[in-house]
């Protein structure tokens, strides 16, 4: 059967949201941020018309005005306008702690950038980050803090992310879904922010890998999460050291976050920011 305008578009958007959340992530096993806590964290809302909207990915305040999250997430949401299955003005930011869906939250998005290089498998890097410059800064948040080149290896070198059985311990942010376990059940958080910590396991580049294995008293992130934080503390402050790319499909083992402290992130973001 020949699809006609519509139906195409339609079905394209139910294959794209679809694919869309294989590689995603959200929390498991943690706590919402009812005092609002890490409110520079926000979240992509999706407006359908008719329909409900949809919790499409995570991202960070950096700049006034700057969101970053995850190419994958930058790269659908561009491909989506591109094929006509959504405009710009259906793409929305929320920073609400309890309920994204509240339009009095919700940002315009003015223009939206995935890295050139997005999709790459050069030296297994996949420059799995995006941004989306909003309309208008959001009243009352501070941007998260951003690392100088090499932060995670200075960390190690001074041992703060642990060799041994005491380990770092990062905060993962995120408005995706959570799961039940054992076995794995896939549960909608709700509409809100939640917060968990995931162990250090190691770094490479381009990938910051924790543990988010709940017997080892960990927690970490599941689907809708992609594009959100992992801050660690460090001389008082947050450090947005990683953002949430992929994972074990259960959302029970392992997450791997595209770490921001490398040139490809950090000079991807540059040009976006304030002078």
């Amino acid at each position: 059967m020949k699809m006609n305008g519509w139906m195409r578009s339609a079905a394209i958007l139910m294959v794209a949201l679809f694919v869309f959340t294989i590689p995603g992530s959200a929390i498991t096993w943690g706590e919402p941020d009812l005092t609002n806590q890490y409110a520079n964290v926000g979240s992509i809302v999706v407006v359908r018309p008719e329909r409900e909207p949809l919790q499409f990915c995570t991202g960070t305040l950096i700049d006034a005005t700057l969101f970053l999250s995850a190419g994958h997430c930058t790269s659908y949401l561009e491909q989506l306008i591109t094929d006509g299955v959504l405009t710009p003005e259906t793409i929305k930011v929320s920073f609400d702690a309890l309920n994204i869906f509240d339009p009095a939250g919700w940002i315009d998005v003015a223009q939206i950038a995935t890295h050139p290089e997005y999709g790459s498998l050069e030296y297994n890097n996949p420059h799995d980050v995006g941004v989306l410059i909003l309309e208008a800064a959001p009243a009352g948040i501070s941007p998260a803090a951003l690392p100088e080149e090499g932060f995670l290896e200075q960390l190690k070198r001074e041992k703060i992310l642990g060799d041994g059985p005491e380990k770092a311990k990062f905060i993962v942010a995120g408005y995706g879904t959570t799961i039940n376990w054992p076995p794995p059940e896939v549960l909608d958080n709700g509409v809100g922010r939640y917060v968990a910590l995931s162990e250090y396991r190691a770094i490479m580049k381009p990938w910051l890998l924790m543990s988010q294995n709940h017997n080892l008293g960990n927690a970490g992130t599941c689907f809708g999460d992609s594009g959100g934080p992992a801050f660690i503390e460090y001389n008082g402050q947050l450090v947005l050291v990683g953002i949430t790319s992929w994972g074990d499909p259960n959302c029970v083992a392992t997450g791997f976050d595209y770490r921001v402290d490398i040139p490809e992130t950090l000079d991807f973001i540059a040009p976006f920011l304030a002078p």
